[in-house]
């Protein structure tokens, strides 16, 4: 749990807001299980939204809304694991940064693409 508070605070820092406060629409896609249960990387997910949500920063796309409107779209996140990929699924989400990354064992491996 720390180690994820840790990752979202470095999101926080990195990702300042301008000067009049509008909230960043960040979409975060679930992390990749690498030598843990799917379960738990989609756990840990989930808690990666919630802070970024608690942050007071973020709005961050929800989960299923992301869901429906890439399978509207016929937009296929298998496979989805470059840089052009994650452009293409944020701008669909209408969200500026799109977080993408795996979980190993404890440490979040991510990457944050700018998407509009």
């Amino acid at each position: 749990m720390k180690h994820i508070f840790m990752f979202c605070a470095a999101l926080v820092l990195l990702f300042p807001l301008p000067a009049r406060a509008e909230k960043m629409q960040i979409a975060v896609l679930d992390l990749e299980p690498k030598g843990i249960p799917k379960i738990m990387a989609g756990a840990v997910s989930d808690i990666v939204r919630s802070e970024l949500v608690k942050s007071g920063y973020f709005t961050v796309v929800e989960r299923g809304q992301m869901d429906a409107i890439l399978r509207e779209q016929g937009f296929q996140m298998t496979g989805c694991t470059d840089s052009a990929c994650a452009v293409q699924m944020g701008k669909l989400l209408s969200a500026k940064k799109i977080l993408m990354g795996e979980i190993v064992e404890n440490r979040i491996i991510a990457t944050v693409y700018h998407a509009i």
